[in-house]
C-alpha cells in the first residue's frame, strides 16, 4: 500500500519555516534548525490531534520548503522552484516586517490560528504607510471629531459616515428586509473608495466621496432608526470600523514589543474609542440597571449572533449565504485597508498616523445623504424609486417589499408575512431563485417572463392593484407568502435530489426514484410540476407522478431531443390541475404525455435511437447510460413478471444500485493494451452492449484487465445484469451485438409509456 499523502502546509507552519528561514536562509536537511524546524512542525500536529507519519514535516520536506522560500524571495534566481499560493503570500506579507514576522511565528508556536494577511495585488499611488503618515498634525487632531471635510459636494442633509454612527444611532435593519447580500465586487469598491479618500487626506487635501443614500423611518417602539435602504453600505462601513479598531489593538501589541509604549497607549485609547463612540452602544435594564452592549447597527435577526461575532473579532461557523458573505466582506476589507499598514518595514509611530488617517477618511471624507421618512409607507416609497433599476435587488427582496407595503395598514397580517418572508429568503439565493421560477407555473399554469417575473407575480400571484387591501384580501396575501414558506421547504428537497416527504412510509427503492429523475436525467423542467405533487398527492400517488415523469424523460429529452417547451405545455396545466381541480387524474397526464413522445419518438425508431445514442464516447451520454443500466436493474422484478405490460411500471423495493456512485465499466477495456487489441471489438467498445455497472466498493477493477480477469469481480456484483456476466467463457462482437439487442428489448416495454 503506497503511503499516505501528507496534508497541505497550514498558514501558521509556513508563517514558523518561514520565520527559521529569514533568521538562518536556506539550510540542508542535516542542520540544526532545520532538524528543530521539523521536531516543532511534528510536535505542534501531534498536540493537534493529528496522526502523523514517519515522513510528515521530516527535515528533507521542511529544508525542501526552505529552498521554496530562497526561490520566492530571489525571483527564481535561486533555490527550489514548486513553491504554492500560501508560500508566495507569507513571503510577501512578511519580509520587510520581521518584527510581525516574529509575533506572528511565536504565536503560532503557541498554538494560535493566523489569519490571512494576504496583501492585494495592487495598491493606488501614495498608499503607503509613511505616505499615509504625511497627513498634517491639524488633520490627524480632528479624527475624534467628525465632520465634513471641506465645502460639501452636495447640499443639503449631508453627513460624514462618523456623525451619522456617532449622534444617530441605533439604527436596526427590520426582519423583513434582506440579508447581508454585498459581493466581493462591491466590498472592493467601497474599499479602494476609502483608500483613494485616505491618499487624499495625507497629501493635505480634503477630499470627499458620496457612498448614496440611506432611507431611514423612525422606530418608535425600540427607538433610533429603522433601516429601509442603505443596510448593505452601514453593515460594510460598520465591519470597517471594528476592523480599524482591531487595527489599533494590533498596532498596540506590536508598539509595546518594539518598546514604543507612546504609540502602543495612543493606539490602545483610539481602539477603545472607536469600539465606545462608533461601534457599540450600551442599553441598560431598566429594572437592575445592569448594562448590555449591542452593535450600534443591529442586522436582521438571522445575522444578529454572527454580525456580534464579526464585530470582535471572534471566529463563527457560516451556515447561511449572508454569513459567508459577512465573513468574506471582513477579510477583504482587511487585505484590501489594513494589511498594507502592516506589511513595511515603517515605524510603528508611522503606523499609528497611517490607521489615523484612514480613521479620518472614513469618517469625515466618507459622506452619506440621510433621507428621514415621516412614515413607513413613504420610507417604502423612497426604497422603491431608489432601487428602480431592479438589478441591486433579487426577486425575492423585491417581491417581498411589494407585499409588505402592500400590507401597511394590517400589521398583524405584515408581521406574519414578515416571518414568513425571513424564512424564505433564509435560503441560498440560487435556492430561491430556483423556488421563485417553479412556484409560479405551479400555480398559475403557464410560464413567466423571466425578464419579467416580478411583474407577473405581482399580477398574477400576489394580485396587487393600486387599490389598497381589505382586512380579506390581507389574509389571503399573507396566507399565500405562508404558503410559499412551507413549500420552499419541498422545493428545496426536490432540488437537491432528495425525497420530499419529511416521513416516509415507502422503501428506498422507492424514493430513490427522484434522484434518478433530478441528478442522473437532471431534468429540472419539472420542477413546478413536482412541486405541486409534493404540496397535494400523497406519497404514493407522488411515486406514481415521479415514475411516470421519470420514464418520459428519458424517452421524450434524454433519447429523443424532444424541445423542452412541449413538454412544458403539458407539465405547467398539469401542476396547477392538481392544485385546483379535485377531479385531476394521474391517467390524463400519463395518455398525454404518451401521445408527446411517441409523436416525438415512434415505437419504429426508438430501437435504433437507443442504440445510437446510448454511447460512453458520446457527449451528454453517460448519466443516460447510467440510467438504462440502473434502470433494468431497479425494475428487474416488473420486467420479469408476465403480463407486465397491463401494469404501471414498479421499482423493486429491495434491491437498489446506487447509480450516481457506481461506474460504468467496459467489458472489453476502453484501452486495451497493444498485446490484447481486439480488432473486431474496438469500433463497439463504447456502445452499451460492452457497458456495464459496477458499485463503488468493486472500481478497483483496471481500466485495462481483460474479460476472464474481470469474470471473478462481475461474479460477486449485485447488479444482476452484470453478474450474468460471468457466465460467459469469452466476450466478442458477437457477445457485445447480442447484449446491446437483448438490453435494449428489455427497456423497450419500460419505456412505453
Amino acid at each position: 500500500m503506497p503511503a499516505r499523502a501528507n496534508r497541505k502546509w497550514s498558514r501558521e507552519e509556513t508563517v514558523i519555516a518561514f520565520d527559521v528561514f529569514q533568521q538562518h536562509g536556506p539550510a540542508n536537511k542535516a542542520s540544526s534548525e532545520v532538524v528543530e524546524l521539523s521536531n516543532t512542525l511534528r510536535t505542534l500536529a501531534e498536540d493537534r490531534g493529528e496522526e502523523i507519519t514517519d515522513n510528515f514535516r521530516n527535515p528533507a520536506g521542511c529544508a525542501m520548503k526552505l529552498g521554496h522560500f530562497l526561490f520566492v524571495t530571489t525571483d527564481g534566481k535561486q533555490g527550489l522552484s514548486g513553491h504554492g499560493a500560501m508560500d508566495r503570500e507569507v513571503v510577501f506579507r512578511f519580509r520587510h516586517d520581521p518584527l510581525g514576522l516574529e509575533l506572528a511565528a511565536a504565536a503560532a508556536k503557541g498554538g494560535e490560528a493566523l489569519a490571512p494577511q494576504e496583501l492585494p495585488v495592487e495598491l493606488p499611488a501614495g498608499y503607503c504607510t509613511d505616505d499615509l503618515a504625511a497627513t498634517p498634525d491639524t488633520t490627524l487632531k480632528l479624527v475624534s471629531t467628525p465632520q465634513i471635510a471641506g465645502t460639501p459636494i452636495v447640499q443639503p442633509a449631508l453627513k460624514p459616515l462618523g456623525e451619522m454612527l456617532k449622534n444617530d444611532a441605533p439604527f436596526t435593519i427590520p426582519r423583513y428586509q434582506r440579508s447581508y447580500s454585498w459581493t466581493e465586487d462591491e466590498v472592493i469598491d467601497l474599499a479602494r473608495d476609502v483608500r483613494s479618500l485616505a491618499v487624499g487626506v495625507s497629501k493635505g487635501e480634503t477630499p470627499q466621496h458620496f457612498f448614496g443614500g440611506v432611507v431611514l423611518v423612525q422606530d418608535p417602539a425600540m427607538g433610533g432608526w429603522n433601516v429601509i435602504d442603505g443596510q448593505q453600505r452601514l453593515t460594510t462601513f460598520l465591519i470597517t470600523t471594528a476592523l480599524l479598531a482591531a487595527a489599533f489593538d494590533e498596532l498596540a501589541y506590536r508598539a509595546k514589543a518594539a518598546g514604543d509604549n507612546a504609540t502602543s497607549t495612543a493606539a490602545t485609547r483610539n481602539g477603545a474609542r472607536l469600539r465606545e463612540d462608533f461601534v457599540w452602544i450600551n442599553k441598560s435594564d431598566p429594572l437592575t440597571g445592569a448594562l448590555d452592549e449591542w452593535p450600534r447597527l443591529s442586522p436582521t435577526p438571522i445575522d444578529h449572533v454572527v454580525f456580534q461575532k464579526l464585530l470582535k473579532g471572534e471566529a463563527f461557523r457560516p451556515t447561511r449565504d449572508s454569513h459567508e458573505l459577512l465573513h468574506t466582506a471582513r477579510e477583504l476589507l482587511w487585505k484590501e485597508l489594513f494589511s498594507p499598514v502592516f506589511a513595511e518595514g515603517a515605524s510603528e509611530s508611522s503606523r499609528l498616523r497611517a490607521l489615523l488617517t484612514i480613521q479620518y477618511a472614513l469618517f469625515n471624507s466618507s459622506i452619506v445623504i440621510q433621507l428621514t421618512a415621516s412614515s413607513l409607507q413613504t420610507a417604502y416609497k423612497l426604497f422603491m424609486v431608489l432601487n428602480d433599476r431592479g438589478m441591486q435587488l433579487s426577486e425575492g427582496d423585491l417581491l417581498r417589499a411589494e407585499s409588505l407595503e402592500a400590507l401597511e395598514g394590517h400589521p398583524p397580517e405584515q408581521t406574519l408575512a414578515a416571518a414568513a418572508w425571513d424564512e424564505i429568503l433564509s435560503f441560498r439565493a440560487s435556492t430561491v431563485q430556483g423556488f421563485l421560477r417553479a412556484f409560479y407555473p405551479s400555480v398559475v399554469g403557464d410560464r413567466a417572463d423571466i425578464w419579467e417575473l416580478v411583474r407577473d407575480y405581482r399580477v398574477n400571484v400576489l394580485k396587487l392593484t393600486s387599490t389598497a387591501l381589505n382586512a380579506a384580501q390581507a389574509a389571503d396575501l399573507r396566507n399565500l407568502v405562508e404558503q410559499m414558506r412551507d413549500e420552499i421547504v419541498l422545493f428545496d428537497r426536490i432540488n437537491r435530489a432528495e425525497w420530499p416527504y419529511a416521513s416516509s412510509s415507502l422503501s428506498i427503492g422507492q424514493t430513490v426514484r427522484i434522484r434518478r429523475l433530478v441528478k442522473t436525467l437532471k431534468h429540472e423542467l419539472a420542477h413546478p410540476l413536482l412541486l405541486a405533487g409534493a404540496a397535494k398527492m400523497s406519497e404514493k400517488q407522488f411515486l406514481d407522478l415521479v415514475i411516470t415523469l421519470e420514464r418520459f424523460a428519458f424517452r421524450f429529452k434524454n433519447v429523443g431531443g424532444g424541445h423542452p417547451d412541449a413538454a412544458a405545455r403539458v407539465y405547467y396545466p398539469a401542476a396547477r390541475g392538481i392544485r385546483t381541480d379535485a377531479k385531476w387524474k394521474l391517467d390524463a397526464l400519463r395518455s398525454k404525455l404518451h401521445d408527446l413522445a411517441h409523436s416525438t419518438l415512434p415505437d419504429s425508431e426508438l430501437e435504433e435511437a437507443l442504440a445510437r445514442q446510448l454511447r460512453y464516447d458520446k457527449a451528454g451520454q453517460r448519466n443516460n447510460v447510467r440510467w438504462f443500466l440502473a434502470g433494468l436493474e431497479d425494475f428487474h422484478g416488473w420486467l420479469t413478471t408476465k403480463g407486465k405490460r397491463d401494469t404501471v411500471p414498479s421499482p423493486d423495493t429491495t434491491s437498489v444500485v446506487d447509480a450516481d456512485a457506481a461506474t460504468i465499466d467496459h467489458i472489453y477495456p476502453q484501452n486495451a493494451d497493444k498485446a490484447d487489441v481486439d480488432d473486431a471489438l474496438e469500433p463497439l467498445k463504447h456502445r452499451v452492449g460492452n457497458l456495464a455497472l459496477l458499485e463503488a466498493k468493486d472500481n478497483s477493477i483496471a481500466g485495462n484487465t481483460m474479460f476472464n480477469k474481470k469474470k471473478l469481480i462481475y461474479e460477486k456484483s449485485a447488479v444482476r445484469e452484470t453478474s450474468a456476466l460471468a457466465s460467459k467463457k469469452s466476450w466478442t462482437a458477437v457477445h457485445v451485438v447480442k447484449r446491446e439487442s437483448d438490453l435494449i428489448t428489455k427497456a423497450l416495454s419500460l419505456l412505453d409509456l
